[in-house]
């Protein structure tokens, strides 16, 4: 008996069980799920944050939904994910919503940008909602002939509003803005110099003033570096700090810190492993450098947005590309205080998954948005996960049937064996499948099975030895990494196999048991399909191909034939892809497959 593939089910399923002890245990009374919000085109989420009721919003764009080819696009869920309502907004060409939250009315304010014509001239477009997102106030602000966007809103203590962005005199500017509650500007400030300066992330901070991370080319040591700001109440600056090297580093988040000092996340090209580096910086204060943390690997890494932890630690969402891949998936990292890592995830499939904002929810666990194509309907789409304190989504992975081979098989044939694979958790679940048949061995990387939903899964093709007959036992199991529980749902299909008797009158010593098609293989196929089928006695046979409506389209056997294994092949020469049916009668005796032709 041929044992493929022996050494790659080995080293994967020791990979798995390596993976499963590294991993903390998930706690099962937190919530956890991935889910997906969009259309057919691209969908992107920029912003989530936990609401009042539990639930959570979601701020991006879309592509699809509004009167615009591009809108402003916010998702309104429950705690679970399950959507309460959505709405988009925009005029008629280039809107983009950027930063989101909850005010103290029980609705929403949103910052973005707004253009007619296309990305490169917009303004600066600021919204308030009420609490089922329909619109109170909508605002431009135009300031130059060119891209002007805010990137961050927050309501200040006072009811009113705080935005960041950048606006375009000449070169960009950080700009920052106090908006009143009914979107007229009280003093609006730009920071910069001769080149390309911008605001990412705007706070009020404890004194009343503010703070602002962005990036700079006007000032510091490279091409680009972190800019950080500080103003009093009235937006003038108290002082300003760059960080960074000779090359580029960008800041896309800041938080004031539990001690009065600041943490600021992005990403550095200056300093870390390679390509770009996720770069965190902690300040005192005054902006001081407490510590400065890179992470990731020689591939591209970033980091989109931080926040401070009940524990005093930090999550950091953003980018990376796993080992082995080429592309992105969301990936979230918990560090300590001193930005040590506690633990990472990394979410996703098979193509491109973004993470771009992190909240720490009220469960202790961790919301998550931003934009997945490995999973949803179209292009990019609304990716949310909520994890729990570890970061890991449950996944539950199960099996529904060993589908094939049939029961009985020809020794000295060749088989594929099939399986249905169901995921029955609340997250996506990339999952392998092993299968055993008396020595033979084979696995199978099932990634991206949606939740609720199941796959077919095919492992290489069985050969059945040229013995007597006997009976052989196949073994099938499931396991998404990471999920010890899933690794024992196993599935197991007796295989009765026989030496063919070939076309005679007596059955003779091998007794083959039953009359009825065995199998047609390939399934589906593109050049020709061989059908097995068997009889036990003396019958009149017909076998022949019909169309899904049950109309006759090629006869292949009508004649007498002793007992014995018989195969027939089927060139369906100039016929169409789609689904044919095989209907097999041996005296009372009939079956019926379907198979697929694929051109």
């Amino acid at each position: 008996m041929e044992v493929p593939n022996l050494n790659r089910a080995v080293w994967l399923m020791v990979l798995a069980l390596l993976t499963i002890c590294a991993l903390p245990v998930q706690s099962s009374s937190q919530i956890t799920f991935e889910k997906t919000y969009g259309g057919p085109d691209d969908d992107m989420g920029y912003c989530v944050r936990q609401t009042t009721d539990g639930g959570y919003v979601i701020l991006g764009t879309t592509e699809r939904w509004g009167p615009g080819w591009q809108e402003i696009y916010l998702v309104k869920t429950d705690s679970l994910g399950h959507v309460g309502w959505t709405r988009t907004y925009g005029l008629t060409g280039w809107d983009v919503g950027y930063s989101v939250q909850q005010t103290s009315d029980g609705g929403y304010v949103i910052v973005g940008q707004e253009g007619p014509v296309g990305p490169d001239f917009t303004d600066i477009y600021l919204l308030k909602t009420d609490s089922l997102g329909a619109v109170d106030w909508a605002k431009t602000y135009d300031y130059e002939y060119g891209r002007d966007l805010g990137a961050s809103v927050q309501e200040t203590s006072d009811g009113n509003y705080i935005i960041a962005g950048a606006v375009e005199a000449g070169y960009h500017d950080m700009y920052v803005a106090k908006i009143d509650f009914k979107g007229a500007p009280i003093w609006t400030r730009a920071y910069g110099g001769s080149s390309y300066d911008g605001g990412q992330s705007v706070q009020q901070t404890e004194d009343g003033g503010y703070i602002i991370a962005g990036y700079t080319s006007s000032f510091g040591a490279g091409m680009a570096d972190m800019y950080l700001i500080k103003t009093d109440p009235s937006g003038d600056s108290t002082w300003t700090r760059t960080y960074g090297g000779i090359v580029g580093d960008y800041g896309e988040s800041v938080r004031q810190t539990s001690d009065s000092g600041f943490i600021i996340a992005g990403y550095t090209w200056s300093f870390g492993a390679g390509d770009t580096d996720v770069y965190v910086i902690k300040t005192d204060f005054l902006g001081g450098v407490v510590w400065t943390k890179t992470y990731g690997s020689a591939s591209r890494d970033k980091g989109h947005e931080i926040q401070e932890t009940t524990d005093g630690g930090y999550a950091i969402v953003g980018i990376t590309v796993p080992p082995g891949s080429i592309t992105y998936d969301a990936w979230l990292i918990k560090t300590d205080s001193s930005g040590d890592t506690v633990w990472t995830g990394m979410y996703g499939g098979a193509q491109q998954d973004i993470g771009r904002s992190v909240w720490q929810t009220s469960d202790g666990g961790y919301i998550i948005t931003g934009s997945t194509i490995s999973y949803g309907e179209g292009c990019f789409d609304v990716f949310l996960i909520k994890t729990d304190e570890n970061g890991l989504v449950a996944r539950d992975v199960a099996l529904a049937s060993i589908d094939s081979p049939p029961d009985t098989v020809f020794a000295d044939s060749s088989y594929r064996v099939k399986a249905t694979v169901m995921n029955l958790g609340n997250g996506f679940a990339n999952v392998y499948a092993v299968a055993t048949i008396d020595g033979y061995i084979d696995t199978v990387g099932a990634a991206g099975i949606d939740p609720d939903t199941s796959r077919d899964v095919y492992f290489e093709f069985w050969h059945v030895p040229p013995t007597d007959s006997t009976t052989y036992r196949i073994k099938v199991c499931v396991y998404a990494p990471g999920d010890l529980d899933s690794l024992n749902d196993c599935m197991e299909k007796d295989i009765y196999a026989y030496v063919p008797v070939g076309v005679t009158e007596e059955i003779g010593t091998h007794d083959i048991r039953i009359a009825g098609l065995t199998s047609v293989q390939p399934n589906p196929f593109s050049g020709t399909a061989l059908i097995s089928y068997s009889i036990p006695q003396r019958s009149h046979v017909v076998v022949e191909i019909l169309d899904p409506a049950g109309r006759s389209v090629q006869s292949l056997v009508d004649t007498r034939q002793g007992p014995g294994a018989y195969q027939v092949v089927w060139k369906p020469e100039d016929r169409p892809s789609g689904v044919y049916l095989c209907r097999f009668k041996a005296g009372s005796h009939a079956d019926v497959k379907k198979m697929v032709l694929v051109r």
